[in-house]
């Protein structure tokens, strides 16, 4: 009985340890990546997911400081990791689209557009950029319908305008090409 209460009693302190380390490593981590110092962050950062291999927001962060350090694999790696942690982190699926497209890979990207647009509908971005990726595999009426949706959840940014303005005119749809061109030029004297 006093052999379990030990050692009951120095799991807890150890884990009171590692929770103290965890944070006082995050915070290092933190405090590099505002100073834009990414691979000091990206080295803290590890140094937690050694700590607690399942903080999914620390791979999430690590990602981050990797996408800016232009490691876009490595960044891919932890948005991965970080999903099959969370798998409903709807901003991991589209930052890992983001890298994703970096590095060329567009009909990956698009599955992960379509899970962000799947979790959470009004991601107007996540349309536009899924519509590029498909102007890119040819898929003109899945960009013309993802740009439709775009504007249709934020009307007043002017490049989803001028890039549907683009599409139109290879559709040759040049009245709504046009429409689209004006508008986006409207936009971009108010800005």
């Amino acid at each position: 009985m006093k052999i379990a209460l030990l050692f009951t009693s120095i799991i807890s302190v150890l884990n009171v340890f590692s929770q103290s380390l965890r944070d006082e490593y995050y915070n290092r981590a933190l405090e590099f990546a505002y100073s834009n110092n990414y691979d000091s962050a990206i080295h803290y950062f590890s140094l937690v997911v050694a700590i607690n291999p399942k903080d999914s927001i620390t791979y999430f962060d690590r990602g981050m400081m990797k996408a800016y350090s232009k490691d876009f694999n490595g960044a891919i790696d932890d948005y991965s990791f970080q999903l099959k942690i969370d798998p409903k982190f709807v901003d991991a699926y589209f930052l890992r689209a983001i890298m994703k497209d970096s590095i060329g890979n567009r009909r990956s990207a698009i599955k992960d557009y379509t899970k962000t647009i799947h979790l959470e509908e009004s991601n107007a971005d996540a349309h536009f950029l899924r519509g590029i990726d498909n102007i890119s595999i040819k898929k003109y009426k899945s960009a013309l319908k993802d740009y439709n949706q775009a504007i249709l959840l934020n009307s007043s940014n002017a490049e989803y305008y001028l890039r549907r303005s683009e599409l139109e005119v290879v559709l040759n749809q040049n009245i709504n090409a046009e429409k689209d061109k004006k508008k986006y030029l409207e936009l971009k004297s108010h800005e």
